[in-house]
């Protein structure tokens, strides 16, 4: 189905630029304190964990393990402890492309652009530092970025891209959504949107993901994306 599209939204972590690293390894260190053997290729291949937000990235990984007994704030806690100490270390930079693709946007049509909103689930107390460190805070201002405390619901409900879309005023069905797990497509599919995915993790598991959550296209990376071709096939 063809589509004019007047709006990007952007999931933010693991998408424009990633500390999933940090995550995964908190997630491993914090249940090994549990008495879990689990290690950092586990956690990224537990089913359910990209993309679910440390809440429900701690329910599948107990649900996994038939560890449900534990507490999942108290988990999130222990494994926040790791992550902190993980984040210190992390050169944090864009994904490689990223930049290039925001630039791309601003030169569509050479008259008006397409805005961009930056649609994530992060707490904005997380986020803040991320955003400058990262430096996305250069390309996106504050008003243009959706973070957890301004929605109800999580993915995949629409919540995160429904707002997106109102920030610019974009009907969602014109709304292109990037996103690297397969919560980012439902959601952007149950707000009426067209996903695309960019996934960190380049694996065939995480892949088959985003093509069984209803991707329109896969991309390994931002690098691989020709703005006007992919709008071109979009249009059909």
């Amino acid at each position: 189905m063809s589509r004019e599209i007047k709006g990007i939204a952007c999931d933010m972590e693991g998408t424009i630029f990633s500390v999933e690293e940090c995550h995964h390894e908190g997630f491993a260190a914090a249940a090994r304190t549990y008495g879990i053997d689990i290690t950092f290729e586990d956690v990224v291949n537990c089913p359910g964990v990209i993309g679910a937000g440390d809440p429900g990235a701690i329910a599948a990984i107990l649900k996994h393990y038939d560890r449900e007994d534990i507490v999942i704030e108290e988990f999130r806690l222990r494994k926040m402890v790791h992550y902190d100490k993980l984040l210190e270390t992390l050169p944090l930079v864009l994904r490689p492309g990223f930049e290039q693709f925001f630039l791309q946007l601003c030169q569509h049509d050479f008259r008006r652009g397409l805005p961009l909103v930056v649609a994530s689930l992060t707490p904005k107390a997380q986020a803040k530092p991320l955003i400058e460190k990262s430096g996305l805070g250069r390309l996106v201002p504050p008003e243009r970025i959706v973070l957890r405390e301004d929605v109800a619901r999580v993915k995949p409900a629409p919540d995160v891209f429904l707002k997106a879309a109102e920030l610019i005023g974009v009907p969602p069905e014109n709304l292109l959504v990037f996103g690297d797990s397969a919560k980012d497509m439902l959601a952007a599919r149950a707000a009426g949107a067209l996903p695309i995915g960019v996934p960190y993790y380049w694996r065939r598991n995480s892949i088959a993901e985003l093509m069984d959550a209803g991707a329109e296209h896969i991309f390994r990376d931002w690098r691989t994306i020709n703005f006007k071709g992919l709008l071109s096939a979009i249009a059909g």
